[in-house]
């Protein structure tokens, strides 16, 4: 695939979806192990919390289940009528959260593979959801520009904010749960108090449309990307812009950072996975993998892998890619 002898010196242990029938090859250094057919744009992905399973989403309504270590589908979930457009697990592993266009959140038991319930809320679609760190709480946000708090256990809202301009596009938790970050269309980047909703930073007109937030995993960064083509970093508690990073030449679709907080993925429409070192600001290598943009993001829990989930134009027709890089720690 164009690009991935540019990765230098990191083992791909990917499994690329696209382009027909499943096969296999020896895995090696900078080599594609396998190759699933998945049939959709990728729209989201996320690890479980032992690492072993990778949900993807797309623009067939459905989430699909990866064994990260064959490739293999474990499973298919149905239940949205409309596209998928974000994932998050539960942080014990047992539970999966979608959320859809389709005004709804889904949650299912990843031990039976069943619809637990279903959160409808004053959405008109939602677009990204986050569980607290303790999984007590699900956030979802989207159009109009609404969050909600929702209990995990009986289904029913804690709390319901409003934010400032258009739709909320994304948004991302602190590690301790007290402070949620929220962004997208026609506002502020703002950290809200998860317990009154109230703006503890409002970050003013300085980001453009945002499509992507992260938190440093010790709390102290936020990262944005979106319109503007750069990435910022954010100091969480006072606002205060602590660096840019410039690369990317169109907007910037996702971004996860490591768990060590070392380093920062990011991606988006120009087709480009970058890795950077988080501390220097300086880029540590550019995958040119996909020609149809980089819709999603994860470091692995250990931060030994990087999944990027994208897609490639063949012939007149783009083919959904997840692929999987091994970046060590």
């Amino acid at each position: 695939m164009r690009g991935i002898s540019r990765l230098v010196n990191a083992l791909l242990i990917a499994l690329v979806v696209g382009g027909g029938a499943s096969r296999s090859a020896q895995a090696a250094s900078g080599r594609l192990q396998g190759i699933i057919d998945l049939g959709t744009h990728v729209l989201s992905l996320a690890f479980s919390p032992d690492g072993r399973i990778v949900a993807t989403t797309g623009t067939d309504s459905t989430v699909r289940l990866w064994d990260v270590r064959t490739g293999e589908l474990l499973g298919v979930l149905r239940g949205h009528g409309k596209w998928v457009r974000s994932l998050a697990f539960s942080p014990d592993g047992t539970m999966l959260a979608s959320g859809s266009q389709d005004r709804t959140v889904a949650l299912w038991d990843l031990r039976t593979g069943q619809l637990v319930r279903r959160l409808r809320g004053e959405m008109d679609e939602v677009y990204a959801i986050v569980f607290s760190p303790t999984g007590k709480t699900l956030i979802s946000a989207g159009y109009p520009e609404t969050v909600v708090l929702w209990d995990t256990w009986t289904g029913r809202p804690r709390r319901t904010f409003s934010v400032l301009g258009g739709g909320v596009l994304a948004i991302a938790c602190s590690p301790d749960g007290r402070t949620l970050a929220t962004g997208g269309v026609d506002q502020p980047v703002m950290l809200l108090d998860t317990q009154t909703g109230q703006p503890r930073v409002i970050i003013e007109g300085r980001c453009g449309r945002v499509f992507a937030l992260a938190f440093s995993p010790d709390g102290g960064t936020l990262a944005t990307g979106g319109m503007n083509r750069t990435i910022r970093l954010w100091d969480a508690r006072t606002g205060e812009l602590k660096g840019t990073l410039r690369g990317h030449t169109d907007s910037v679709w996702a971004l996860s950072f490591s768990p060590s907080g070392r380093t920062l993925a990011s991606g988006g429409r120009d087709g480009k996975v970058r890795v950077w070192d988080a501390d220097a600001g300086q880029v540590k290598w550019t995958l040119d993998a996909f020609s149809n943009g980089v819709g999603a993001l994860a470091f692995s829990p250990d931060g030994t892998t990087l999944a990027a989930g994208g897609s490639v134009l063949m012939g007149p027709l783009p083919h959904a890619q997840v692929i999987f890089w091994y970046v060590g720690n």
